[in-house]
This record gives structure tokens, sequence and C-alpha cells, in this order.
């Protein structure tokens, strides 16, 4: 955003000659500008809301894991019967 800013502000203290050259207005320059923002933006934010959910099914499929294998092992280990993740790990990444 800075650096858009400081582009059109550049371009409008060059006296109108780049605009005659472009052929378009300070105004439509910035209206274009905010929508290449806008949609720039929206693709971060869908990315973003990507990441968040790849990462949930990641920690969904790990806790599967463990519990397949406490289930498994605990006849054969009964320390897992009552395995935690330490410091609460598994419970963190919902909040």
């Amino acid at each position: 955003m800075t650096a858009v800013s400081a582009g059109l502000v550049a371009l409008a203290s060059t006296d109108g000659k780049i605009f005659q050259i472009l052929n378009t207005t300070l105004p439509e320059l910035a209206g274009q500008a905010s929508l290449a923002l806008l949609i720039f933006g929206l693709l971060t934010y869908f990315r973003m809301l990507h990441r968040d959910w790849v990462t949930t099914e990641f920690n969904d499929t790990t806790d599967r894991i463990r519990n397949l294998y406490i289930e498994l092992y605990k006849d054969a280990c009964p320390a897992l019967e009552n395995y935690v993740v330490p410091l609460g790990l598994q419970k963190n990444y919902r909040t």
C-alpha cells in the first residue's frame, strides 16, 4: 500500500506529462491501484484461510494417529494409556 501511494505521488508530481502518455488521469489510476490492492488483499486472505484449514486437518490427523497407537499398544505399554502430549499442545491449535 505504501509503495502504491508513493508511486501515485511520484506520478502526480510529474506535471501531468505521464498522464498524457498513459492517456489516463490520477483519479482513474488511483481507482485502478485501489482495485488491485483489494484483489491482492482478498487473495492473501483466502490463502491464509486455506493454510489454517490444512493445518487443522494435519493436527486432526496427527491426533487420530496418536489415538490409534495408544489404542493398539495400550496392553503392550501401559504408560500409553494415560499419555498426553507435553504442555497440552494438542489443544492449543483449536483456539
